[in-house]
């Protein structure tokens, strides 16, 4: 959990005078241009300046000073104020004018027993008429507080153990001499030990014990000695200032007003992490050094002993914090999201590709505790809930481990405690008990080729220690493109993540609606389901299925939302558009993000092209709907992003780019596409514009495309104007080759009713004679349907042709099989096909025109590919697809039947000879 700690607000901006008011009207500035977001905040009394305001009405003091405390909310991101947690002061309360009555009570309390008579105790709370003001504009009719002496709450994995040490504050003398009920604390202990057993507990306080009187303080710091608390927060003194009790640390914060004998400060924490950082006003705010050091000097004294690891209470901490984390940031911010990881914890389907059979949620862990073991699957799928699950709930013993690989490279000082120690077991440290880590994102942290080695190393290093095995979450694509000898031989198995099926689907839905009290939204997903084929087969990963909840739970509030679900067709691009729109407008609402959209798209553009081909890049922004979607390498409000929070946004705003550059022409796409693309973002670019239906605006990025591609082929002509043409003159000839692959590709993936791009191919077909270029102008022809050049290409598929080589190596780089540029990697070490074997055998099943009208290339290709690896790829389960593919369909002429007929009958023979099985 991290959260911001306040004391002493003494809001009277009437009283405040020039330095105040700029530290008052600087805080908000200052925590947004840190990037300092926080998921709950915590005030620790005194709301205003009590002698000062003494003729200001409650109800109007009560405003102003809430009116405040949401400046500083909206600034760290908190639009709920279920998130903000207040607890009295001295200045929150009236002062009594008779002493007499409150010497009564003192007289009669004992710290023995704690108590105050109820008679009292009524008295007592009558004072805090402002208080109550203040509780009743910021929480409406259910405040917390309502009636209580002390109350406590949950929130972030913590209990907030709520105390009113100011009962029986009535003027500044009783400072030292305060009592305040500790019966009453006592039994809310008891009462949270029951109900939230081994919850860390966190006290908000206006005051530190050592304002007590001396008998009052034993008696509380020896009650809270007997349960798990984690920190004492208070103000008060107006000083900032630090003690450790009882194995925990007591804060005392400043406070928000300038003066001569008080110092203004705020404090972040990280509970999760365990870093504490003040802030305070040196004429601005800043860091506040001394204080910093002197905390982080304090834990890095009392971290930890190696010994106690594993099984020590870091474990716990992380556990603690990963179980109350909710799944994405955006379902935090919606509508009424409280559902939490458990409640949504789903059992997918899982088959071993080893063994080739079904792997049970619940077996796993018997059959493969002490293996190396692959768990893979497509984006999204859900391989790291799957891991989280095993953490958190097959972990009786905390033997098992999690741990993001990007902490394999991180520097020391970024790691949690617990994050240092499971990386020094897997670097080599003896454990005594055998221990299972699940190392998570490897293909985040080892993006491309450059870190291959450092893969390797590590993998080698991995299989060569005693007592741990290790489960790595690893994306398949990126997988089989890293996968080495090292890593093979070091695997037992490779368990992928299947999508989801319909039933589990709708589970998810059900479960989702009934945790956040939405059962609107299952009858919502039903007719959606029932209106648009397309959303079937989306869903199926459970990541777009959180972004399609998004947007349901949303859509009472945008137009645009539900005038995308009332369109006939859901594309992927329209489903990360219109989520892009919605978290914009969440972003603005909740005040914490102010820049304008097109400079926000602008923005994640540029990172996003940073991040695509890059492990990580500075990130200078700070508005939250830029930075809320990145995931950052520190753990200080860094600036280094090393992802986004899924990389499907990454793919996806590298499309949204290339499209919008298509949209405007010229220039803007030749600089786009003068790299190699990668098939995620392709599969956006060309989803993006079959959102076009407009034939006139088709025919135009058509051309804007065709002209550029003529005016390579034909420099001479002045085809685009001057500076276009200079642009184009200065690529290189590796630029010109990718810019005339990509154009070729994405004009013939449009509908070419006026025979642009089957003109342009025609072009293409008498000038191109590089290899690449006519495996490309080949597809293009096949769905242009120029029978001439396909059928021409397909014939030369031979095994052992240039062609055969070119075409599987391109298809092996394209589709995710290795990760390498398409047009300079060379299919000749027998590499995994997993990927381009799946894309061709769900063509071969698939009644869509263009997958029909592929499989004039797709058929001899497989034909390549099984022969390129002596045919050891062949089962009974694919020679079942090759049989039932229809080659005699009315998408073909007739020469076009005859070719693939005797090409299907090709493969079935060799295939059949190759599996022992006889002709049928």
């Amino acid at each position: 959990m991290k959260f911001l700690h306040l004391s002493d607000l003494h809001y009277s901006p009437e009283h405040d005078g020039r330095t105040s008011r700029n530290l008052r009207e600087g805080l908000p500035k200052y925590l947004r241009e840190q990037s300092i977001r926080a998921d709950e905040i915590f005030i620790t009394g005194d709301y205003r300046h009590a002698l000062l305001q003494k003729n200001v009405p409650e109800e109007e003091a009560a405003e102003k000073s809430v009116n405040y405390i949401w400046e500083i909310a909206s600034a760290v991101g908190i639009s709920d104020s279920g998130h903000i947690h207040i607890i009295p002061g001295n200045h929150d309360r009236r002062r009594n004018k008779s002493l007499k009555k409150v010497d009564e009570i003192k007289k009669e309390y004992s710290s023995a027993q704690g108590t105050f008579s109820k008679k009292d105790l009524n008295y007592l709370k009558k004072n805090f008429s402002f208080f109550q003001a203040v509780c009743e504009k910021l929480y409406g009719p259910d405040s917390f507080w309502r009636d209580a002496l002390h109350t406590y709450r949950c929130a972030g994995g913590a209990v907030l153990l709520c105390l009113n040490t100011a009962i029986m504050h009535n003027c500044d003398s009783d400072r030292g001499k305060l009592i305040i009920g500790n019966d009453e604390m006592d039994l809310k202990l008891r009462e949270i030990k029951r109900e939230h057993p081994n919850t860390p507990i966190i006290v908000l306080a206006h005051h530190s014990p050592d304002f007590f009187t001396k008998e009052e303080k034993e008696a509380v710091e020896n009650i809270l000695r007997g349960y798990p608390v984690k920190l004492y927060l208070c103000g008060d003194s107006h000083k900032v200032w630090w003690r450790a009790v009882n194995g925990y640390l007591e804060i005392t914060m400043g406070c928000m007003k300038d003066g001569e004998k008080t110092e203004a400060a705020f404090l972040v924490g990280d509970t999760n992490r365990e870093l504490y950082t003040v802030y305070h006003w040196a004429g601005a705010w800043e860091p506040y050094a001394k204080f910093n050091q002197e905390i982080s000097e304090w834990f890095r004294k009392n971290t930890l002993e190696q010994e106690d690891f594993p099984g020590g209470k870091c474990i716990e901490r992380e556990q603690q914090s990963m179980q109350n984390e909710v799944l994405l940031p955006w379902m935090k911010n919606s509508i009424s999201c409280r559902a939490v990881f458990p409640k949504l914890l789903m059992e997918p389907r899982m088959v071993s590709e080893k063994l080739r059979r079904q792997v049970s949620f619940s077996g796993i862990l018997d059959e493969y505790r002490n293996e190396n073991l692959v768990i893979t699957g497509g984006a999204g799928s859900g391989k790291t809930t799957f891991l989280k699950a095993m953490f958190l709930y097959r972990n009786g013993d905390n033997r098992i481990l999690y741990l993001k690989a990007s902490c394999m490279k991180a520097s020391l000082s970024e790691l949690s405690d617990y994050e240092k120690n499971v990386r020094e077991i897997l670097e080599g440290r003896k454990v005594k008990e055998p221990v299972l880590v699940l190392l998570d994102g490897i293909d985040e942290a080892f993006v491309d080729d450059i870190l291959s080695s450092e893969l390797d190393k590590l993998m080698k290093q991995i299989v060569c220690l005693e007592r741990v095995s290790v489960w790595f979450g690893w994306r398949s694509e990126h997988y089989h493109k890293q996968e080495t000898e090292a890593i093979r031989h070091g695997i037992v198995d490779i368990i992928s993540v299947q999508p989801w099926e319909m039933p589990l689907v709708e589970k998810y839905v059900k479960t989702y609606a009934q945790e956040t009290g939405q059962k609107k939204i299952i009858d919502d997903f039903k007719v959606l389901l029932d209106r648009n084929k397309a959303i079937k087969e989306l869903v199926r990963s459970p990541f777009h299925l959180t972004l399609l909840i998004y947007l349901l739970e949303n859509k009472e509030h945008s137009p645009e939302i539900q005038r995308y679900f009332d369109s006939k067709d859901v594309t992927l691009f329209e489903l990360y558009q219109q989520f892009f729109e919605c978290w914009m407008s969440e972003e603005h609402e909740r005040g914490t993000s102010t820049l304008e959209r097109e400079a926000i798209r602008q923005k994640l553009w540029d990172i996003a092209g940073k991040l695509y081909y890059e492990c990580s890049c500075t990130v200078e922004e700070v508005d939250s709907a830029v930075t809320d979607l990145l995931l950052f390498s520190s753990l200080k409000y860094p600036k280094k992003a090393v992802g986004f929070w899924h990389r499907s946004f990454c793919a996806f705003f590298c499309g949204d780019k290339i499209f919008h550059s298509i949209l405007q022409g010229g220039e803007a796409i030749i600089k786009e596409l003068r790299i190699p693309l990668r098939n995620d973002v392709t599969d956006f670019v060309r989803s993006a514009i079959s959102t076009i239906t407009e034939e006139k605006k088709l025919m135009e990025i058509q051309k804007h495309m065709a002209d550029i591609y003529r005016q390579i082929v034909e420099p001479n002509e002045k085809i685009l104007n001057g500076a276009t043409r200079n642009m184009i003159a200065s690529l290189t000839r590796d630029e010109q080759f990718y810019l005339k692959n990509e154009l070729i590709y994405l004009l013939t993936r449009i509908s070419d009713k006026a025979g642009i791009a089957a003109r342009l191919l025609e072009l293409a077909d008498k000038v191109e004679t590089d290899s690449f270029m006519r495996l490309d102008l080949a597809y293009g022809a096949v769905l242009t349907e120029l029978s001439g050049i396909a059928l021409d290409y397909a014939r030369t598929l031979v095994p052992g042709s240039d062609s055969d080589l070119v075409n599987r190596s391109w298809t092996m780089a394209y589709f995710g099989d290795v990760l390498a540029n398409p047009y300079h990697y060379r299919d000749d070490k027998k590499d995994s096909w997993e990927k381009s074997r799946k894309v061709r055998l769900n063509r071969f099943q698939s009644k869509e025109r263009k997958a029909i009208r592929f499989r004039i290339l797709d058929i001899p290709l497989m034909y390549c590919f099984y022969a390129s690896r002596d045919w050891v790829d062949v089962n009974q389960e694919d020679l079942q697809i090759i049989r039932q593919v229809d080659v005699d369909c009315s998408e073909y002429t007739e020469e076009e039947k005859l070719f693939l007929k005797e090409q299907k009958k090709k493969l079935l023979e060799e295939y059949e000879k190759h599996m022992g099985t006889s002709c049928h």
